[in-house]
């Protein structure tokens, strides 16, 4: 009987386990979409311009705003849209697939991330580069470096 009562309770815990999803499995390519410069402006903010240089906190905020991090990669992935960041002790940054237009990547980035937060600290640099993407789009970065 005891053996009986056993089986069902480990059956039953074993029912309960649902494996948690792997970066790999959360971003399958064709899934992600792509975001407006505004868009990933909002989520640099609150990651690489408030947390940042601190690392562990950085993490935890990008992890908050559904980043996964693939272990294969180091890349901080986004469980929907087409983002990815690194994040580690020389640089925060993001880059993305966007669907802006090359010249209003860097008014519109900046627009978003002064929406996100008005807790920018001092004075920081952030670099943007830009490079054309299949179908038109673009596809840009974002950092900050430990320095700044």
């Amino acid at each position: 009987m005891k053996l009986k009562a056993f089986a069902l309770t480990c059956m039953a815990a074993l029912g309960a386990c649902q494996p948690v999803p792997t970066a790999t499995q959360v971003n399958q390519p064709s899934s992600r979409t792509t975001v407006t410069a505004f868009e990933a402006g909002r989520l640099f903010a609150p990651i690489c311009q408030v947390k940042y240089p601190n690392v562990p906190e950085a993490v935890a905020a990008a992890q908050r705003k559904g980043f996964v991090l693939n272990p294969s990669s180091g890349l901080y992935e986004h469980s929907t849209d087409d983002l990815q960041m690194r994040i580690n002790s020389e640089k925060c940054a993001l880059r993305f697939l966007t669907t802006s237009a090359e010249q209003a990547i860097v008014p519109e980035f900046a627009g978003g991330a002064a929406e996100a937060t008005t807790d920018l600290g001092n004075d920081q640099s952030i670099s943007i580069s830009t490079e054309k993407a299949e179908g038109g789009l673009i596809r840009a970065a974002a950092t900050r470096t430990s320095e700044n």
